[in-house]
């Protein structure tokens, strides 16, 4: 939901911070963080904002807030 958080969640990967994924791993042997460039592939409304202006006194499940993540 915030691409400068996911960006650095990355960063913690490639730093040590985090534990490496296979993702991490292949571009760390494949030329690296200097061989990538860093953008979102889809910008779409955020619909859990939405939801919670339109229905601010719901009280969002953790299935409900998963959904509404995932389509974020």
């Amino acid at each position: 939901m915030n691409f400068k958080k996911r960006l650095k969640d990355h960063l913690n990967s490639f730093n040590g911070h985090r534990t490496m994924q296979k993702i991490h791993l292949f571009i760390k042997l494949n030329g690296g963080l200097q061989s990538l460039t860093w953008s979102p592939l889809v910008i779409t409304p955020n619909v859990y904002k939405l939801f919670t202006s339109i229905y601010p006194n719901h009280i969002l499940t953790k299935g409900e807030l998963d959904v509404l993540s995932a389509l974020t």
